[in-house]
């Protein structure tokens, strides 16, 4: 998905407020703000997704101009905190209701929902009907599938993926999941999905928000044309949607206009989106 002329207002909004979580200096916010749109003035296109090189080299600016490595680290801490001590004891004895915990854990994202709605929006989707449905589509692919990639997002909400995850390790699956190399935004990261302690999970880490084909090492693109792709979050959506591999779910709770608009459906909305193309 390619860049809309409202996305540069939305790039400086969400790093100007990481910068916020990274020091309380004025200059210092005050000249990250100069940057980006420095970095925007000079490089933002409509030709591209947003995510894949202009997110990055903005998050950059804030880490190199604040000092601060990690300005999402203590709200990261706590959504898988909270996040854990709710899945505690949730039985999921099935793939619908585990595509549903996984859907509703992508709530839990603080750079477009306050923490407090995060946790309740999370309950109410597990309760909502969604406004593409392709759950059963879904679960069809997923048990016909052997190697799948696992493109995860947001801290906090892989612990909704993990009775999903553990579903598919138990059955035999080939399940590659995909976070943040370090640390980007409030996207969970390698170390956070190593905590889970998933015996036969393979993790990976790669460099940009959701997974830039161009980015991405030969095996990989290899394995997202071969196997099944379950791709989570808004930046999941824009990144996988400008390569297209031949079996995607999109698994994304809606919270941006742009994305509202090339789905069809509200913001807000709860989706469950299955692609499926044949390679010539």
């Amino acid at each position: 998905m390619k860049a809309a002329p409202e996305c540069a207002s939305c790039l400086v909004k969400i790093f100007t407020h990481e910068a916020s979580l990274a020091t309380e200096d004025p200059r210092k916010r005050e000249k990250v703000i100069r940057y980006l749109y420095a970095y925007l003035a000079r490089n933002f296109s409509l030709s591209r997704d947003p995510y894949s090189r202009m997110g990055p080299a903005l998050e950059g600016i804030v880490k190199k101009v604040t000092g601060s490595d990690d300005p999402y680290q203590a709200l990261k801490e706590e959504a898988n905190a909270r996040a854990k001590e709710l899945l505690t004891g949730a039985e999921v004895g099935d793939l619908r209701r585990a595509i549903k915990y996984s859907l509703a854990g992508n709530a839990l994202d603080f750079v477009h929902i306050a923490p407090d709605d995060a946790y309740r929006i999370m309950r109410e989707t597990m309760k909502e009907e969604l406004e593409i449905d392709d759950t059963e589509e879904a679960v069809r692919l997923i048990e016909g599938s052997r190697e799948i990639t696992f493109v995860g997002d947001n801290a906090g909400e892989l612990y909704f993926d993990l009775p999903l995850l553990q579903l598919l390790l138990g059955a035999g699956k080939d399940v590659v999941y995909v976070a943040r190399k370090g640390p980007m935004i409030n996207d969970a990261t390698v170390e956070d999905v190593e905590a889970l302690g998933l015996e036969g999970l393979k993790v990976v880490g790669h460099p940009t928000f959701g997974l830039a084909w161009e980015r991405s090492p030969r095996w990989l693109r290899e394995r997202l044309l071969r196997g099944l792709v379950i791709s989570k979050g808004q930046a999941g959506y824009v990144t996988m949607t400008e390569f297209q591999p031949p079996q995607v779910i999109y698994i994304l709770k809606v919270k941006c206009e742009c994305i509202s608009r090339d789905l069809g459906v509200r913001a807000g909305a709860g989706v469950v989106k299955v692609e499926v193309r044949r390679r010539e």
